[in-house]
């Protein structure tokens, strides 16, 4: 009984792992796809898009782009990337 247990426990954890690694391509999908240098130190982003001001710019698109995607009930595929990217953009233009 235990090692069905164990399975179930070790399956999860690593759909949750594959879940976070999908979430971490598609966010910097995002960020290309708009030509976002989320590193630039010169960038603060976080309180462009709704996020708390101590966010690093990664962090916080990555919680953006989690949350539209709940939101929105999409999946991370290319017509999902196309919305995000639009909202992004202008969210950023009205915020400049």
């Amino acid at each position: 009984m235990a090692r069905l247990v164990d399975a179930d426990f070790f399956r999860q954890a690593v759909r949750e792992k594959e879940g976070a690694r999908m979430l971490q391509r598609f966010t910097m999908a995002v960020a290309q796809s708009i030509q976002l240098n989320v590193k630039s130190s010169e960038l603060v982003l976080a309180p462009l898009i709704g996020q708390p001001p101590h966010l690093s710019n990664y962090i916080a698109l990555e919680k953006w782009v989690a949350r539209e995607l709940s939101a929105g009930d999409m999946y991370a595929n290319k017509e999902a990337l196309e919305k995000l990217s639009n909202k992004l953009e202008r969210q950023l233009m009205s915020a400049a």
